[in-house]
């Protein structure tokens, strides 16, 4: 996949600690490469030069939603913590190179494997009051600022993914025009300058994966880092294990979509790593009450997705299976019986012996604790002995 991702600027970096105004922000749009080309923009924008500051909210709508139709989304990188770094070009700076960090892990997550071309709106010159700040005094350091987040971030380069960063003059270029009509919008969604029915269009406009704060030290910054670097069982594993994600069904999308990718071995792999991780508390912490909905929401979630997949890794599946059984054991619970059965059916759709029988072991030591609960004590002794 090959991107093109046009950024602006809204706000000035200065005053945003008055609570009373948005925080300034950078945005602009991500789009398909050449979707959109010089031309196009032109023919969207309708006129040859448009700041969206002096715009009508009937044309600014318009534009946006022309964009949309193009396979556009809206990107925003907000100061949302209204954070200041020495001045305001320092602050600019700084939440330029987070949100495209943020955007590459974003889109590593997603794709794996993709080219982002990034082309920046050049800055006015605060300190004079006038004219442009040369794009060379920000380019040298916004790419040091990327190399060093990509690296704190530990963001391996797994896949094959590159970027690439230019700077260009909103004055003249189209694309940055367009660019500028969606931060500045977003920066003025909650303002005057719209009524009530466009306010809700731009909540609609707006609906986009990739809006980014400038701190975003979360479990999902955490899974899709996992993703960049191709640790598809340890995102599974958070996706499962973690209280706090919010959006589960769209990280369960898109790692099962780049899990899918994997050659049978390395499947096999990926998911035999999560037993591991689940053997450990069991066996060892004995976190029970943790793991137990975890571990449910699998074998009736992630097992059948699997199976959709054709991913038969029936090792995985059993591992799931007798975990829960051991957890009913100890327990002393009834619903047993039916994990009986479904252990039975695992152990038949393993090819290998010497594997087979491990786990016949492990079942039958199981199926005499679970009889022995439900005192049934000769079944109990005979599936001790067997």
């Amino acid at each position: 996949m090959q991107f093109e991702l046009w950024l602006d600027e809204s706000g000035d970096f200065q005053s945003d600690m008055n609570l009373a105004r948005n925080p300034s922000l950078v945005g602009g749009l991500l789009i398909p490469k050449d979707q959109i080309d010089a031309q196009t923009a032109r023919e969207i924008l309708g006129k040859d030069y448009v700041h969206f500051n002096q715009e009508k909210s009937s044309y600014t709508l318009q534009v946006l939603e022309m964009i949309k139709t193009n396979h556009a989304e809206f990107v925003i990188f907000e100061n949302r913590e209204r954070v200041k770094i020495i001045n305001s070009d320092t602050t600019y700076l700084n939440v330029l190179a987070e949100g495209i960090i943020q955007l590459l892990l974003q889109l590593s997550a997603q794709y794996g494997d993709f080219e982002l071309h990034i082309l920046v709106a050049t800055r006015k010159n605060l300190e004079q009051g006038y004219g442009i700040i040369p794009f060379e005094q920000y380019e040298q350091k916004l790419r040091e600022r990327v190399i060093v987040g990509l690296a704190r971030k530990a963001l391996t380069k797994k896949n094959d993914w590159k970027y690439t960063i230019q700077f260009g003059d909103a004055r003249d270029n189209f694309k940055l025009m367009l660019a500028d009509g969606v931060c500045n919008t977003y920066l003025t969604r909650t303002s005057g300058k719209f009524t009530k029915t466009e306010r809700g269009r731009i909540e609609d406009l707006y609906n986009s994966p990739y809006k980014f704060s400038f701190f975003e030290n979360t479990v999902e910054q955490h899974i899709k880092r996992q993703l960049a670097q191709g640790k598809f069982s340890d995102a599974l594993y958070e996706i499962y294990t973690n209280n706090e994600l919010e959006q589960h069904d769209h990280f369960l999308e898109i790692t099962l979509k780049r899990f899918c990718q994997l050659d049978d071995h390395s499947k096999k792999i990926q998911l035999l790593d999560i037993s591991k991780k689940f053997e450990t508390l069991i066996r060892i912490d004995r976190k029970y009450n943790y793991v137990k909905p975890a571990l449910v929401k699998i074998q009736s979630e992630l097992l059948p997705l699997l199976e959709q997949q054709q991913i038969i890794v029936p090792e995985f599946q059993l591992d799931i299976i007798l975990f829960l059984y051991t957890i009913h054991t100890h327990e002393g619970s009834a619903a047993g019986d039916v994990l009986d059965q479904l252990s039975l059916q695992q152990i038949q759709r393993i090819e290998d012996i010497m594997t087979k029988l491990k786990y016949y072991n492990i079942y039958k030591i199981r199926r005499g604790i679970h009889e022995k609960n439900m005192l049934n004590l000769n079944a109990s002794i005979f599936s001790y002995g067997k």
